[in-house]
């Protein structure tokens, strides 16, 4: 646990036992330029977090990613996830991850658990468990957690690169007309 971790232009895919790809304990994080995909787990598919500093710069992807919770990353304890657009590129993006339960691209529990989203793209994430319904397609904000999704005013309309939401899908409860693309849980805040 702890220490810092720069990640720039990797990719990786497989399958991880517990905890993801990358899986980061009281440490700080910054990812740039990388795709993350392919991998299931059971929790964080694409990046597990426990009490962290993750920073999901431009050109970052985390894609295909599948588990219970957080198919493309699971923050919990205290963590604090940024995603930030950038003029000359593009923003991070959570594309085509799954959960079997919560938060298909990304899942935040846990006091004082924090994203702040500048410029970010969330695209075909799906929560679908098959008997009971998944719970925030896109994103779930958990018990004491936060977040808060912006559009960057750098960032004009007509750029890829702003914060949007296209395609992301829950079947909540059995009932595919109740989906929750962005769900906040009680004790959550968005």
């Amino acid at each position: 646990p702890g220490g810092d971790l720069q990640i720039t232009g990797l990719e990786v895919s497989g399958v991880a036992d517990y905890g993801g790809a990358i899986r980061a304990v009281d440490a700080d994080l910054t990812v740039t330029g990388s795709r993350i995909s392919g991998v299931a787990t059971q929790e964080g598919g694409g990046i597990w977090s426990q009490g962290c500093s993750v920073v999901m710069l431009s050109r970052t992807t985390l894609v295909d990613n599948q588990a219970s919770g957080g198919g493309g990353l699971y923050g919990s304890a205290g963590t604090i996830v940024s995603m930030r657009w950038s003029e000359r590129t593009q923003g991070p993006r959570l594309v085509g991850n799954r959960a079997g339960f919560w938060g298909g691209g990304m899942f935040l529990t846990g006091s004082g658990t924090d994203l702040l989203a500048r410029g970010s793209q969330w695209i075909g994430n799906q929560a679908e468990p098959p008997d009971v319904g998944g719970e925030g397609a896109a994103l779930l904000v958990g018990w004491g957690a936060s977040a808060r999704l912006l559009r960057d005013p750098l960032c004009p309309a007509s750029i890829n690169g702003c914060t949007r939401f296209y395609g992301n899908w829950a079947q909540s409860g059995g009932f595919p007309e109740f989906p929750s693309i962005v769900d906040v849980r009680a004790g959550g805040r968005l």
